[in-house]
């Protein structure tokens, strides 16, 4: 994975490069979204990943990976964009803890539903991502806590549709056995 990094890094830094256009340079973070159980296994930098004898260690530069659900709640914070949310996201879930729901205005809810959809493989937020079209169209703030209180919603319902459905399984079951 750091090898890709450099990749990924280096394609992006190129295009800054090759933009004529563009007067400053931005940084390039590039975040490793791990499904895995615990922490990433593999070498998560370049050191770790070649085979060199110490003494030239310090001579090359050692790209490390950042595992998003790994995230302090400080380095969370670094981020000013949208993309905050997505961190925030992706760093309660791993941890398990309760997701703030301070409002943040999504200037790009649109693109950040689509990132969790695509990233999560769950169709509640491209459906999520069609009442959020709706709202912009009709001049409506969109505000990262109503996307958590339509994501709990829906949970809410699934769970609760699926608990009826277990308890007529359960009566049906018991019915038969009375019989």
């Amino acid at each position: 994975m750091p090898l890709r990094i450099i990749n990924y890094d280096g394609t992006e830094y190129g295009k800054q490069v090759r933009n004529k256009d563009q007067k400053e340079r931005y940084p390039v973070i590039t975040l490793v979204l791990y499904f895995g159980q615990g922490h990433w296994k593999a070498p998560k930098d370049l050191h770790s990943r070649l085979k060199m004898p110490e003494e030239v260690k310090k001579y090359v530069s050692n790209y490390e990976i950042n595992e998003m659900g790994y995230l302090t709640p400080e380095q969370v914070d670094l981020f000013n964009s949208d993309f905050k949310v997505v961190a925030e996201y992706f760093m309660h879930l791993v941890q398990g803890t309760e997701y703030n729901r301070e409002g943040q205005e999504l200037h790009h809810a649109d693109e950040v539903l689509d990132l969790l959809h695509v990233m999560t493989g769950d169709d509640r937020f491209e459906e999520m991502q069609k009442e959020a079209r709706q709202k912009k169209e009709e001049g409506e703030t969109i505000m990262k806590n109503w996307i958590l209180d339509e994501a709990e919603e829906r949970g809410i319902i699934k769970g609760e549709a699926r608990g009826e459905a277990n308890g007529r399984r359960k009566a049906w079951a018991s019915s038969i056995r009375h019989m």
